[in-house]
């Protein structure tokens, strides 16, 4: 490829001087003109004086290798990422714990008139859906991470309740129509949720405020 072109003057100085390159990743152009993923190996060629006189060039296709190792570093990225939130949200949950325990004393204060008791209702339902979504966000880091039994009714009704609020505020009906019988299938679970999820997500953008949702 064009600005792969200065590394050949790289190489041949290099040969030059008698050196052996092993395993030197580069890329080089298909003959329909698609590129490859290779490692090179090459050696100078010498005559029976001790001579270089040429080399010589193995290229090894390592697109598959290439591959594997992107999506491994994409499942790195993706784990990183979990811990962050499961950090998060552990150090969320504990003092979140202590403000919902002081709501409840709140609510049940006798000296709140009823204004003041709508507003400590609220407060208590705001705090359990928020102590809901931390719990939930624990669990998803938590998990085994290999496949076990899921029941799929219970994964999408955790999910749907995640997004209860944004489905509410759009207007939007969901429809229930399952046909599981507490039926399982072996899966990871924070998996076949994150699929839900994008799903759901999906949807939302594409109905209309007031449309309807069948699941």
């Amino acid at each position: 490829p064009p600005e792969r072109v200065n590394e050949e003057p790289v190489i041949l100085e290099r040969i030059r001087h008698g050196e052996h390159i092993n395993h030197y990743e580069s890329v080089r152009r298909r003959k329909d003109g698609s590129l490859l993923d290779v490692s090179l190996t090459i050696s100078p060629i010498v005559d029976v004086h001790g001579q270089i006189v040429g080399a010589s060039k193995i290229a090894r296709d390592i697109s598959d290798r290439k591959i594997t190792e992107a999506a491994l570093i994409k499942s790195e990225k993706a784990a990183a990422a979990g811990r962050l939130a499961a950090t998060l949200a552990h150090e969320i949950n504990n003092p979140l714990q202590a403000i919902a325990n002081l709501v409840t004393i709140w609510a049940q204060s006798p000296g709140l008139d009823a204004q003041g008791q709508a507003y400590a209702a609220m407060a208590e339902s705001e705090l359990r859906r928020v102590t809901h979504l931390t719990q939930q966000s624990l669990s998803f880091y938590r998990e085994s991470a290999f496949p076990t039994a899921v029941n799929i009714e219970q994964v999408i009704d955790s999910v749907l309740s995640i997004y209860d609020k944004r489905i509410g505020a759009k207007g939007i009906q969901v429809t229930r129509r399952y046909q599981l019988d507490g039926t399982t299938i072996k899966t990871y679970p924070g998996g076949i949720r994150q699929v839900f999820s994008t799903l759901l997500l999906n949807a939302m953008e594409a109905v209309d405020a007031g449309g309807t949702i069948d699941v």
